[in-house]
């Protein structure tokens, strides 16, 4: 997409701020902090103005917008026009947006979007003039190890800013209950801090008697346990989602045991047919925005996740891993005990991982 931001404070937005800001990816609470910078920056007498639309035809609402980006402040104060629906006037005003580029009267104009093609003459044009900003969720790995990713800085950052002490432990607790969005984690940051009252320091008891467990997480981690041949960790992360149940693919929770491992099956099949396709395309030379097209991914920060569960031992193995999945899935559909089924296969896939681990290192 862009240049990636490392952290969630300042340093992202350019020196001299543009006319047109676009901050780009999923991550909103990077998204407010920026917004509020702009502001500040703008000056203690500048405006911030929402934008919703105007009804009627796409040129009004183009020409609404590039009047007040154009138009000079008034008693020195200046506007800040934010746009939360970017995608939305992009697709309404096609490129005429191009146009207010070129304007320079002290306002600025910001589009908040989940994702800008960068193929495009704007995109080219924003990220020429500083105004293209990535506001992507903090890895989860990185920096010598899970206490040192991007992911348990921002947490601890965000603890900070609310005046609460959180070690690397508690940290990556809490990171796996919410996951790397920053908004969540702020939400039961401040829950926390309520919770404590006079006391400032997070034990691990506190997020565990006041976090919920993220069902998404655990998926992923699940994932990732399985993969990499940790029978152990996955076992026991299987009968933890066993007693607090999971999302299905439409986001509703499911604590039901067929519902569940039907669930699971779905996800563990898709993941891996996903990276051995991943591994096909990489090897036959496919990169950046072709890969992604062929491989029908939306949010180009998800090929950084593929780059590194492609290297789990189980992806080399996809073939027989793909067998066992079908073999649980004719099982559950032959009536047999659910939860007995999925326990069976990961066992399976975890010694299939195993195994390629240790063919790896023989050879």
């Amino acid at each position: 997409m862009t240049a990636r931001a490392a952290s969630p404070g300042p340093g992202l937005l350019p020196a001299e701020l543009p006319a047109v800001i676009a901050l780009v990816g999923d991550e909103e609470r990077i998204k407010d902090r920026l917004l509020e910078e702009i502001v500040t920056r703008a000056g203690p007498d500048a405006a911030r103005v929402s934008w919703n639309g105007e009804a009627g035809k796409p040129q009004s609402e183009l020409s609404r917008l590039l009047f007040d980006l154009a138009s000079r402040p008034l008693f020195g104060g200046r506007k800040v026009i934010v746009v939360r629906d970017g995608e939305g006037l992009l697709k309404r005003t096609g490129q005429g947006l191009q146009a207010a580029l070129a304007i320079a009267a002290g306002n600025h104009l910001v589009l908040l979007l989940r994702a800008l093609d960068n193929r495009t003459r704007l995109a080219r044009q924003l990220k020429q003039r500083g105004g293209l900003i990535a506001c992507v969720r903090p890895k989860a790995e990185g920096g010598g190890g899970p206490a040192g990713s991007e992911l348990i800085q921002a947490v601890q950052t965000e603890a900070g800013s609310l005046g609460l002490c959180l070690d690397g432990a508690v940290a990556l607790e809490l990171a796996g209950r919410t996951g790397n969005d920053l908004l969540l984690v702020a939400a039961e940051l401040s829950k926390l801090k309520l919770y404590l009252e006079d006391r400032n320091t997070v034990s691990v008891a506190d997020v565990e008697a006041l976090v919920p467990r993220s069902a998404g997480w655990d998926q992923f981690r699940l994932f990732q346990e399985v993969a990499g041949g940790d029978l152990k960790a996955a076992l026991t992360r299987l009968r933890g989602m066993f007693d607090q149940g999971t999302l299905d693919r439409s986001g509703r929770r499911v604590t039901e045991p067929r519902a569940m491992a039907m669930t699971l099956l779905a996800l563990l099949h898709n993941r891996i047919r996903l990276l051995a396709r991943y591994r096909s395309l990489c090897r036959a030379g496919v990169k950046g925005g072709e890969l992604q097209e062929a491989l029908g991914i939306r949010n180009p920060g998800q090929l950084y996740y593929l780059s590194k569960e492609v290297q789990l031992p189980l992806v080399r193995e996809a073939h027989g891993a793909v067998a066992c999945l079908a073999e649980a899935d004719r099982a559950i559909k032959t009536s047999q005990p659910a939860a007995t089924v999925l326990e069976r296969l990961i066992i399976r896939l975890s010694l299939l991982a195993r195994r390629a681990s240790r063919g790896r290192a023989a050879r």
